[in-house]
């Protein structure tokens, strides 16, 4: 009875009339809807060049943590990249020729980067297999190595062309070489993991682009030594960067340190049990850790296996800041340094 009332109430008194859609009304209504449509592919296009962008900078910056760059020399690779096109980046990460082309190309083109950190750079980058030792002799140098030439306080990227007894041939890769007659030069060489070296001697030939330098004997450590020594602190890993989907996760490494150098340390884990499986979920892990000066420590890096310690990690550090290695150094040298050794 009362649906009755209600339908013949509604049949007097309409309170909405429902339009009827003419020809025009559907044609906006498809425009409306196209123009969302390609709104949002756009809108989704955008986003996901910007989290390609995004990923492949961190494929490369994972390459160049693998590699112990410092967080300068990190900071030219990233200038590079960026000075690239979006489209040539994948293609330059695909290829390692290509990538070591177009790092020594921008490279000889900078006119504001120090030669001796370009040689860093273009060692740790693309290191030769068996030049890993020190340099004791023109043994340990290599043809096509870069280099550094010092003539007074002038620097020039070079490349080694040519070793002929004790004879060095050097093309110049920078600006046109200035020679004013100077009797002793210098040879800049970089070696990964254990320093550089300056190889001096007398300049036998010389044009604007070449110079023939005869070794004198002569050779230099240059740059900081490696020290390490034994301080028990406690140290504190997180993993770098968390995936995504797993914010509410909780993957922490405690445990002390046993030995401390200025580019790794070695430690014991309190959750040692833990630690396998969240080596292989996780690459990069940051370090907190207070230093006996009371300076907080923090850098990213890799956690792995000790062969020194038993039961013990390696952390091997990646872009410690220089004013965090001068402070870590200095506590090092307090506390009964030795030659870094840490596997």
């Amino acid at each position: 009875m009362l649906v009755v009332i209600l339908q013949g109430f509604v049949k007097k008194w309409p309170f909405f009339i429902w339009p009827k859609a003419g020809v025009e009304d559907i044609k906006w209504f498809l425009f409306i809807f196209f123009l969302m449509a390609v709104i949002i592919l756009i809108l989704k296009a955008y986003y996901k060049r910007g989290v390609n962008r995004d990923s492949l900078w961190i494929v490369l910056l994972n390459f160049l943590y693998k590699r112990n760059l410092s967080s300068a020399e990190i900071a030219i690779i990233k200038k590079f990249y960026n000075s690239m096109k979006v489209s040539d980046r994948e293609a330059m990460l695909g290829s390692k020729n290509l990538f070591h082309e177009k790092v020594n190309e921008y490279l000889k083109a900078s006119n504001n980067i120090v030669p001796e950190v370009e040689v860093n750079i273009m060692e740790k980058l693309f290191p030769v297999k068996g030049f890993e030792s020190e340099i004791l002799s023109l043994k340990n140098v290599y043809e096509s190595e870069k280099c550094a030439l010092q003539i007074d306080d002038r620097h020039y990227l070079a490349t080694v062309i040519k070793i002929e007894n004790l004879n060095l041939l050097l093309s110049i890769d920078s600006e046109n070489l200035e020679y004013n007659g100077e009797e002793i030069v210098q040879i800049y060489f970089y070696r990964p993991g254990v320093g550089g070296y300056l190889v001096k001697g007398i300049v036998l030939q010389f044009t604007v682009d070449s110079i023939t330098v005869q070794f004198n004997g002569e050779i230099e450590e240059k740059g900081e030594r490696h020290l390490m020594s034994e301080l028990k602190l406690s140290v504190h890993f997180t993993p770098w960067p968390l995936p995504e989907g797993e914010e509410g996760i909780k993957r922490e490494i405690w445990g002390t340190t046993q030995f401390i150098s200025d580019r790794s340390l070695v430690f014991l884990a309190k959750n040692e049990e833990d630690v396998p499986y969240y080596l292989k979920k996780h690459d990069i892990w940051l370090v907190n850790m207070t230093l006996p000066d009371g300076y907080n420590f923090t850098c990213r890096g890799r956690i792995m296996k000790s062969i020194s310690i038993d039961k013990g990690y390696l952390y091997r550090f990646f872009d410690v800041s220089e004013q965090a290695r001068t402070i870590l150094f200095g506590n090092i040298s307090k506390s009964n340094p030795v030659r870094d050794n840490l596997s």
